[in-house]
């Protein structure tokens, strides 16, 4: 039943002008040209927004209030979907916003940079940042690689939203062609470092500049997700 309500809902819902989706596709170009101009006026500015000083790394500050946002959207996406009894959709809803948080207290190392606390020596040790977090400690996970299947999947879910029979779960997890542009950077960037940068080097260590458009996608998915479910 509340399939049939779903189809006929988005059926008649309006979707966004190309001019809008043009506008969203765009926005990351946006971001690169900015820290293009940045980077060529300002060196220390550039790297005070896009570098790895916890005193003065506004770009991962911006990467902690976007995951937030985002985590806090998906909490309310998730009451929205268990009113309806969407219970499948409200699990991976909830995923959503549990991973958004996590990522979030990941950014700002579960409070370090804003308690300036010493860093346990376990974690100094073993931590390649000297942090109290998990994703720049040594062997524990292949943080690349994920970024990399993140940004693949998300630069190319929509084709397969085009050739599947859709339904609410397909568009909860695949954002459309105009959103790709948030997350394929991502994974350009990373497999450019990872497989290509060994035999040819074109550019140094972006990392924080493609993560932050990552964190706006994220944060544009959460809204949408939310629109999606409020049509339900």
């Amino acid at each position: 039943k509340w399939q049939r309500r779903w189809r006929i809902t988005k059926h008649t819902q309006q979707e966004p002008s190309l001019k809008t989706k043009l506008v969203l596709f765009s926005g990351p170009f946006f971001v690169l040209l900015l820290a293009f101009i940045i980077h060529r006026l300002n060196s220390d500015l550039y790297g005070s927004i896009f570098g790895f000083d916890p005193q003065g790394a506004y770009g991962e500050w911006i990467q902690f209030i976007c995951y937030s946002v985002a985590g806090v959207i998906g909490v309310a996406t998730w009451r929205l979907l268990r009113k309806n009894g969407l219970n499948k959709e409200g699990v991976l809803i909830a995923l959503f916003s549990i991973g958004c948080f996590f990522i979030a207290l990941e950014e700002i190392s579960y409070g370090q940079w804003i308690f300036k606390w010493e860093t346990p020596a376990l974690f100094q040790e073993i931590n390649t940042q000297g942090e109290t977090n998990l994703h720049n400690i040594t062997g524990l996970m292949n943080i690349h690689l994920l970024f990399m299947v993140i940004g693949f999947f998300g630069g190319f879910a929509w084709v397969y939203k085009r050739i599947s029979k859709g339904g609410l779960f397909t568009d909860l997890v695949c954002p459309e062609w105009h959103y790709a542009s948030y997350f394929f950077p991502v994974f350009v960037f990373y497999f450019y470092w990872d497989f290509i940068r060994p035999h040819f080097h074109i550019i140094g260590n972006q990392q924080e500049l493609f993560e932050l458009i990552l964190s706006f996608g994220f944060l544009l998915l959460s809204f949408l997700n939310y629109l999606l479910s409020v049509q339900v």
